[in-house]
């Protein structure tokens, strides 16, 4: 069995990677990260050692409208420490 410390980040896929990312910092207040390394995609926001990272959604032609919903992807990925012995 593993040995999990805790959450390292949570991916997912949205529309528009601007707003939410805007939504993160201004209500929840997370930071925005590795934005010089990584560039704009995945736009990663976090707080203490968890973060966020927002992939933008791979969009059908033709695009369904802004109310219909989108594939969506979410991901999480864990801190493992290692092995637990059994």
């Amino acid at each position: 069995m593993l040995r999990v410390e805790g959450l390292d980040h949570v991916a997912m896929t949205v529309r528009d990677v601007s707003r939410p990312v805007a939504w993160y910092q201004d209500v929840l207040g997370l930071e925005r990260r590795y934005e010089a390394v990584r560039g704009d995609f995945p736009a990663v926001v976090g707080a203490g050692t968890t973060s966020l990272a927002l992939f933008p959604a791979p969009v059908p032609e033709p695009a369904p409208p802004p109310n219909e919903a989108l594939p969506n992807v979410v991901t999480v990925s864990a801190k493992v420490l290692g092995r637990r012995p059994t």
